[in-house]
């Protein structure tokens, strides 16, 4: 948790003064290469696979749980479910995926059937029990993602690798690079949020008073990342502790998320100057950079691309001679930043410490009460969307529809707040976000003459 003190002045900045220079993107031009619109022919198929996992998750979601039941299914109603259930949903599935397939690669009509046939001999049965395994312990994980759409996944990897048999058996290996479009590995971090976002626009539309209101909601964010050096919100903040940083500011790296996309356009030579895992490879390679602490970085299996970055460029700037640490600077000077520290951002580091301590409700709720003076609406709710709720996802006994619904309306609070543009967490804050917190984990007040909903309003009067 160490790390938390310098992430927390990042947020201080939602409410800076702005001073961003416009500048012009020339990707679309450059998207005019043959070679890129085969890109935008992959992402449109991704995309619209992403879609096919949503749909086909609810509707195994649905298949899981109890007839009648409101609730999501839980991950014990796949664990109790029988084998034979279980196949027979999953045999339902294969249907739209091999449809999907059909509609969206160019196989031959005289082929088609085989290419169906092939789809259709995967042996669930012996699949059934790795997936129920693989669930064992990932409770929070779930709470998280949903169980169906997670099935769905697992399901839509197998068909892939069916996918690459069939093809290259019908000798249509050429179709094979098109199916490997599909990308798996950030699916498990992006669906959720493609499922929320169309909803949450149109709640926060309705909430913030129209189409207008949420654009300058929008452009005020992007604006706050563009302050940050940041493009877009998947990318992150990690701070650098260097010797000779003052105590006003924290030294930060500002790095995007893996994702196919990034790796794909890097190796494609699009991001010249921007940082990332292969890029700084290759500056190292090129630049007879290398030592132990480098090599123990590399080969570390626990450590994600951003992390091994991180702190290569963290050793990197405190072991490099001057010359050679401005010349790594102005390599990859669109990726540094700092950021000023406010005056309030060690009381803010204990209070956030404090209540991701806490044992159960009351104590969540006596934390609101005593937030610092100077911290912002905006402040407290990115720590809830970014850091808190998704230690409590696992640490308290939430219920998986509990968390998502507290999730939802934490993100439409947020969008409220950068409208009312409140100095300070105040009384009303605190009771909007006390009625949404009790509603969502459905908890009712207790009827006495002076409930602790009243005397917490009145601590925080205070």
């Amino acid at each position: 948790m160490r790390v938390l003190r310098y992430l927390l002045p990042f947020l201080s900045l939602l409410l800076a003064p702005l001073h961003v220079q416009a500048q012009v993107s020339d990707l679309a031009a450059q998207f005019e290469h043959e070679s890129l619109r085969k890109i935008k022919s992959d992402i449109d198929f991704s995309v619209e696979f992403t879609s096919l996992i949503l749909r086909v998750g609810q509707q195994i979601d649905d298949d899981l749980k109890e007839k009648g039941s409101v609730q999501d299914a839980r991950v014990d109603d796949f664990l109790y479910a029988t084998d034979s259930k279980i196949e027979s949903i999953l045999k339902e599935k294969v249907s739209y995926y091999a449809q999907f397939y059909e509609e969206n690669i160019d196989i031959p009509k005289g082929k088609i059937e085989k290419f169906k046939y092939y789809l259709s001999r995967v042996n669930w049965s012996e699949l059934i029990p790795i997936i129920k395994k693989s669930f064992v312990g990932l409770s929070g994980f779930f709470k998280r993602k949903g169980v169906g759409i997670v099935v769905a996944m697992f399901v839509g990897q197998v068909m892939e690798y069916t996918v690459y048999f069939s093809l290259y058996t019908l000798g249509l290996s050429k179709l094979i690079p098109l199916s490997m479009a599909i990308p798996y590995g950030t699916l498990l971090t992006l669906v959720p949020s493609v499922e929320e976002r169309f909803r949450i626009k149109r709640k926060m539309t309705a909430l913030l008073g129209g189409r207008d209101q949420y654009r300058a909601y929008q452009l005020q964010m992007k604006k706050s990342l563009e302050k940050l050096k940041m493009k877009k919100q998947d990318q992150i903040l990690f701070p650098l502790r260097l010797p000779d940083t003052s105590e006003d500011v924290v030294d930060a790296l500002v790095l995007s998320k893996k994702s196919w996309w990034h790796s794909l356009l890097t190796r494609l030579g699009l991001n010249p100057k921007d940082l990332s895992y292969p890029s700084l490879n290759l500056y190292m390679l090129m630049n007879q950079i290398e030592d132990e602490y480098i090599i123990w970085v590399k080969d570390s299996d626990a450590l994600t691309h951003p992390m091994k970055t991180a702190l290569i460029v963290e050793h990197l700037m405190t072991t490099l001679d001057e010359k050679d640490r401005l010349k790594f600077q102005k390599r990859f000077a669109n990726n540094f930043t700092q950021v000023k520290r406010s005056h309030y951002w060690r009381a803010l580091e204990d209070w956030t410490l404090e209540i991701m301590q806490a044992k159960n409700v009351d104590d969540i709720r006596r934390q609101m009460a005593s937030i610092p003076y100077g911290v912002t609406p905006q402040q407290i709710l990115e720590l809830w969307e970014n850091i808190i709720l998704p230690h409590y996802s696992t640490s308290l006994d939430f219920k998986y529809t509990s968390y998502r619904r507290l999730k939802e309306k934490i993100t439409l609070l947020k969008g409220l707040s950068y409208q009312e543009n409140q100095p300070n967490w105040n009384k009303i804050f605190f009771e909007k976000f006390d009625e949404i917190l009790l509603d969502s984990l459905k908890i009712a007040l207790p009827p006495c003459k002076h409930p602790e909903g009243k005397a917490l309003k009145i601590l925080l009067a205070q």
